[in-house]
């Protein structure tokens, strides 16, 4: 077996990834979707240095089973490769307070403006939007002319690719979701 296909195997075999978070600031989505292909039923860690929110939410959403400082104690990383390894239904997430505040408040849109965007994400027309909520097409108008103050958009489109990059949206909502 040649050293390729034995680090091919050996990655098949591997219960859990520590990944510097650094090294998927640029391209993420491809370099996690090529850890995820290598390591399909590993635990992936992401390490991070911190003030990167909008990567947290990308981590969390791809699947990562932690995210935490690199910084932390070894005890806390033992800790955290013990919970994610033997957790399916928890994630662990270690970040700063401002940081968390500024991941929770990343779009300051209400429930129905994220319901209405998805639904404008889908391809949904205000008619259809406001038949399925029982709402005006007035008050549809009204709830996208928020959206794009508050995510600073013109436009649907805007509205929606802006979401998908700050999380408020995920690709999974709109392709699984579909009505």
């Amino acid at each position: 077996m040649d050293d390729a296909a034995q680090s091919l195997d050996v990655m098949e075999k591997t219960d859990v990834v520590l990944v510097d978070g650094d090294l998927l600031r640029e391209s993420p989505f491809e370099r996690f979707s090529t850890l995820r292909f290598m390591s399909p039923h590993a635990k992936i860690i992401v390490l991070h240095s911190g003030g990167n929110p909008r990567l947290l939410a990308f981590m969390l959403q791809a699947g990562a089973e932690a995210y935490v400082y690199k910084n932390s104690t070894s005890e806390e990383l033992i800790g955290t490769i013990r919970s994610a390894s033997s957790h399916n239904d928890h994630v662990i997430i270690s970040v700063s307070r401002s940081d968390s505040k500024q991941l929770y408040e990343k779009s300051g849109l209400s429930v129905r403006e994220r319901e209405i965007l998805a639904m404008v994400a889908k391809g949904s027309s205000n008619n259809e939007i406001s038949r399925r909520l029982y709402i005006t097409v007035g008050t549809v108008k009204r709830h996208l002319t928020n959206i794009y103050s508050k995510l600073q958009t013109k436009s649907r489109t805007e509205a929606v690719n802006k979401s998908l990059e700050m999380g408020v949206l995920s690709f999974d909502q709109i392709v699984s979701h579909r009505d």
